[in-house]
């Protein structure tokens, strides 16, 4: 059974995924040895090719540097401490628009109405325009045309697919936010950010989960990267000191994931947003300190007592499938591992089109 399938059946076992749906926290209910069991599954991947061993080759291509060299988990000290504070941390993110509470709180609505989202997107003219040129594209308009006002293109949209532009809008200048001399980097996460909420978005039907709230978490995930890439650069530069992308790749490894969701902890969303990123990185560093343990031959056996809830499992699929879909792309997946996944069941029917139209 797929590694997929093995998750999809343990999870719809279970009594607790219903009790997920609107983003609660899941209760801690499950014993030890299921826990080990979630951990070990989402910790192996696909046979030959783990979880650890895809984030370690994506963070390589990204950054351009040398696989064969294994990465070691470090950051700078001062670096650290600095992005831990709200205030700096802040500063180092561009603006979000001020209508974003408001907005966030229509687009969970179920109640709201189209002519309710326009009247608050036209309160930003960078969000209006990022909205329409989102909407415009070719991934959600593929026969072609144009949607020559926010009008056109709710119509267009419908209500549900207004939520994922506007979400994919607000996240859009932060995920592809890079050095000026290097704005392919940005535009890369940003890339991989789509398709992480795209297949988010698909495995929460799978789960029974929230797919907004699967959409929204794919989609920022990712923030913590780009956000470490301009610091460091910006250190450098402060210092008169010779890039090194490496440094950078093994920040992300350690606290990439924990600063996406202090970023996302800033914002005006709901909480359980940034708690769910926040435990994400937490089962992350859990799974990568076991990987650590086999490979220096002190493994005990068992798994790091981390709960993994619903939406966390989720995540984690999602990352797993983007990331592969982004080295396949470049030509750095191991043979046939690609098709293993495509053709193993592992993908959620529709999602693999819906991938390799995802540029926007």
């Amino acid at each position: 059974m797929g590694l997929w399938a093995k998750l999809s059946t343990f999870f719809h076992e279970r009594e607790e995924v219903t009790a997920v749906a609107n983003l609660a926290m899941p209760k801690e209910s499950e014993s030890a040895q299921e826990k080990r069991l979630l951990l070990k599954c989402e910790q192996n991947g696909l046979p030959d090719f783990s979880h650890v061993e895809a984030e370690h080759l994506y963070l390589c291509a990204w950054l351009e540097i040398d696989s064969a060299k294994e990465l070691q988990p470090s950051i700078p000290t001062p670096l650290k401490l600095k992005l831990l504070d709200e205030a700096y941390r802040q500063a180092a993110v561009p603006r979000l628009p001020a209508v974003l509470p408001k907005l966030m709180r229509a687009l969970r609505d179920p109640e709201v109405t189209a002519r309710d989202c326009i009247e608050l997107i036209r309160q930003d003219a960078a969000l209006l325009a990022s909205v329409l040129q989102i909407a415009n594209s070719s991934f959600y308009r593929p026969g072609g045309g144009e949607a020559l006002d926010i009008e056109q293109a709710v119509v267009s949209l419908g209500i549900e697919g207004l939520r994922r532009v506007v979400c994919a809008a607000l996240v859009k200048p932060i995920a592809k936010r890079a050095d000026t001399h290097s704005e392919h980097k940005g535009g890369d996460i940003w890339q991989y950010s789509l398709r992480t909420a795209l297949a988010a978005e698909a495995l929460a039907h799978v789960h029974g989960v929230d797919s907004f709230v699967a959409y929204l978490l794919g989609l920022c995930q990712g923030l913590g990267y780009t956000t470490l890439y301009n610091e460091f650069l910006k250190h450098w530069r402060e210092n008169n000191r010779v890039p090194d992308n490496r440094a950078i790749a093994e920040a992300c490894l350690v606290f990439g994931n924990e600063l996406s969701a202090e970023i996302v902890s800033d914002w005006p969303m709901p909480d359980e947003l940034g708690k769910q990123l926040m435990a994400f990185a937490e089962f992350s560093k859990a799974v990568h300190e076991e990987k650590a343990a086999e490979r220096s031959g002190t493994y005990a056996g068992t798994c790091a007592s981390t709960y993994v809830g619903t939406y966390v499992t989720l995540l984690q699929q999602a990352v797993y499938i983007s990331r592969l879909y982004s080295l396949e792309q470049q030509g750095l997946l191991p043979e046939n591992l690609w098709e293993q996944l495509c053709e193993g069941g592992h993908l959620p029917l529709g999602l693999l089109g819906q991938l390799s139209e995802s540029s926007f």
